[in-house]
């Protein structure tokens, strides 16, 4: 991409729409760079459509048939409707960008629609394959400090509703020890939250800290066997095979457990809105989302609890 043909002013306003999404957005690097990605790629086809530089007047002036042309050249390339949504997401938003920092507007793009793409739900595993994870995992190399650490891990996960990313950045300044056993969580967009833990979630991360030979005191407490922090495709691979081990569904991931997290509390006849602040959503659709209880329960309490099954 760094053959693009972009004017040098063009240039600086990338850059600070990055330090932007960076320092005040707080997007994780990951995020950053799809983002940035995305951008250029659509800066490309313009550079190669329009057959000149690329400048912040090129971008002012696009009509609605450029904006559909750069759509229509992603479909015949195949990218995914969810895809070429997010493409459109980002460069509507480094428009917003343009706009409130540099005065730059283009109406046009706001004429242009994708047809709504409904994100796939995330699975939950079961509740007895839940807990046989975690009390398997706990066990898999004879009870030693890894599979003290792995269980502590999937603790955090069903136990707190914490995201992997979340679960491997703690820190011990993190977890305060008193009657109420809290967790501060930096959580996403760099905001901190405090989680209740249960006295078994804590039990577990004592355990494995007191188990484990590399110090803790300092970064993130979950470390690999050189003492280096564990990275998320090492707990990605020992759930896989934990996985394989137990035959469990081929959906198995960090995120099922806590997905199974706040399905199993719905189920279990939990507050939608204590959930939502439980999983730390801004929003409750996005809570609604997570927590679909599965079809096989529902029937079981309608036939088990409806006014008019006779006794």
């Amino acid at each position: 991409m760094s053959d693009i043909a972009i004017d040098q002013e063009l240039s600086f306003t990338i850059n600070n729409w990055a330090q932007y999404l960076k320092n005040i957005k707080r997007y994780s690097a990951n995020t950053l760079k799809s983002y940035i990605t995305d951008l250029y790629y659509f800066l490309a086809f313009f550079n190669q459509y329009r057959g000149h530089t690329v400048s912040l007047a090129t971008l002012a002036g696009l009509s609605m048939q450029d904006f559909r042309a750069w759509l229509a050249n992603r479909k015949l390339e195949d990218h995914k409707n969810s895809s070429n949504a997010r493409a459109l997401s980002v460069v509507r938003g480094f428009y917003k960008f343009l706009e409130k920092n540099y005065e730059i507007k283009n109406q046009e793009l706001s004429l242009i629609k994708i047809k709504k793409v409904e994100k796939p739900l995330p699975k939950a595993l079961n509740e007895s394959s839940a807990l046989l994870a975690i009390n398997s995992i706990a066990n898999m190399r004879g009870g030693n400090w890894i599979d003290a650490r792995n269980k502590a891990i999937l603790m955090l996960l069903y136990g707190a509703g914490l995201r992997a990313s979340e679960a491997l950045a703690i820190k011990l300044s993190d977890i305060q020890n008193g009657e109420k056993k809290i967790l501060n969580v930096l959580g996403k967009g760099g905001k901190e939250k405090q989680v209740y833990m249960l006295d078994e979630v804590h039990d577990a991360i004592e355990r494995y800290i007191n188990m484990c030979p590399h110090s803790t005191d300092h970064g993130a407490i979950f470390l690999g066997k050189s003492g280096k922090p564990l990275q998320s495709r090492v707990l990605r691979k020992e759930l896989q095979n934990l996985r394989i081990m137990l035959n469990l569904p081929d959906y198995t991931s960090p995120h099922a457990f806590r997905h199974s997290f706040a399905t199993h509390l719905l189920a279990k006849g939990g507050d939608i809105r204590v959930i939502q602040e439980l999983l730390r959503h801004e929003s409750i659709t996005t809570t609604q989302r997570y927590t679909k209880v599965d079809t096989s329960h529902l029937i079981d309490s309608y036939m088990m609890h409806h006014p008019s099954r006779k006794s």
